[in-house]
């Protein structure tokens, strides 16, 4: 599988585990009782957060161009969307009287979608094209940078080296027959 295959496999598993974790906390929580029954779902929320955007991050990370741009989006972003889990189940008494008690799930969980999104459309892709990488000739096969017109198989870009065998031969499957 390629980086980029498993990059999409463990994103599409990323949603499920998510729904699991906050489930055994929540039961957890709700179990344990004491102090921590009246704030089950703001934990539940922010924690759940907080995993889906570092585990996003070290998905995508070798991934995206991370410019100041990316940083900063990124940074601003999440704050907010950790604020929005934690103020949404704060305001649970205002939106259940409105609109009932599981809208405040919910509207935590579409805006973690949004910024999924947000993250899959603004932030700069590191690799090209397999046709551009094709026409450019063999490339990293970590990052996918040219190693045209170069004298050593180490990748300037993240300093992979792989033999002159494993390259050519990954250039000959990509080609195809």
């Amino acid at each position: 599988m390629t980086l980029v295959g498993r990059s999409l496999a463990a994103s599409m598993g990323l949603p499920p585990f998510l729904c699991g974790i906050w489930m055994i906390l929540f039961v957890f929580l709700e179990e344990v009782g004491g102090p921590f029954e009246e704030y089950s779902l703001e934990i539940c929320n922010w924690v759940c957060t907080a995993i889906a955007i570092v585990v996003w991050v070290l998905i995508w990370r070798r991934r995206v161009i991370w410019t100041r741009r990316a940083r900063i989006g990124t940074i601003l972003s999440s704050s907010l969307l950790l604020f929005v889990a934690e103020l949404v189940p704060l305001c649970r008494d205002f939106l259940s009287k409105y609109l009932g008690e599981r809208w405040s799930i919910g509207i935590a969980g579409a805006m973690l979608g949004l910024w999924l999104m947000f993250t899959a459309f603004f932030w700069p892709a590191r690799t090209t094209p397999a046709e551009e990488r094709t026409q450019a000739g063999i490339h990293c096969l970590r990052c996918g940078y040219s190693l045209r017109g170069l004298t050593t198989t180490r990748c300037p870009e993240c300093g992979f080296e792989p033999t002159m065998e494993v390259l050519c031969a990954a250039w000959v499957t990509e080609q195809g027959p």
